[in-house]
Parts: C-alpha cells; structure tokens; sequence
C-alpha cells in the first residue's frame, strides 16, 4: 500500500509538457546553437502566419515553465540538471525564434529588439550548455 501511494505521488508530481509541444520539441534535437536555430526555424519558419508563430512561442513559454523549470528544480544529479538545461536553452531558441519571426510580420519593433537580443544570447547558451552533456539523460 505504501509503495503504491509513493508511486502515484511521483506520478502526480512529474512534470510534464504541455498539450501540442511534442510537435514542436526541438530540445532533444543535437547540435550547437546554429543548430538549434535551423531547427527552430524549421518549426517557424519566417514568413509564416504570425498567429501560428505567436501560438508556437507561446508553446515553447508553456513548456519553460510546465516542463523544463520544474525538472530542472527536481534534478538532484549533476549530469542530468545539465541535461535538463541543455533542453531548456533549445527550447528557448525555438520560443524566441517563433516570436522574433512574429515580430518581423507585424513590424514591431520593440519585440523585435527584445527577442533579437534573446536569439542571440540563448544561441551562445545552447552553444556552451549543450557541448558535453550526456543525451540519454534528456527528459521526453
């Protein structure tokens, strides 16, 4: 009884991804920070409607918070924490990506400013985040 009551409060406490985000994941994907932006960019691609960009940057938002945030608070090892945050900074590409291309649509400039300079510094992470972390400690 007591095994069971323990497993389904580790159950319940898991953090999970939110609805939709599988089809739009790219922290898994390997590669350095260009990388992460080409496979961003696969996902929104500039020019796209800038709804759907707006709903997939909100996407990536979601799962910063539902999912990343919370594992990354839970991880006691090391190796997996980095992992983790690896997984983040990918995903943080993808988020501001999305937005970046939304805002280069509709013409506003200080979106425009603010996720530029996120693109940017979130591309140097995942380049120095990601160089020696071990993928099969990747949350799914």
């Amino acid at each position: 009884m007591k095994f069971v009551l323990l497993v389904s409060i580790a159950l319940a406490a898991a953090p999970s991804a939110p609805a939709g985000f599988a089809a739009i994941d790219i922290s898994t994907l390997p590669g350095d920070g260009k990388a992460a932006l080409a496979n961003a960019d696969k996902v929104c691609p500039p020019g796209s409607d800038p709804k759907t960009l707006s709903q997939k940057g909100e996407l990536g938002e979601s799962a910063e918070l539902q999912l990343f945030n919370p594992a990354i608070a839970a991880a006691t090892d090391p190796k997996a924490k980095a992992a983790i945050q690896c997984q983040k900074a990918r995903n943080k590409v993808l988020k501001n990506e999305c937005l970046l291309n939304e805002a280069k649509i509709t013409g506003d400039q200080a979106k425009l400013a603010i996720h530029t300079k996120q693109v940017t510094k979130n591309i140097a992470t995942v380049t120095t985040a990601c160089a020696n972390v071990d993928s099969a400690l990747f949350i799914q």
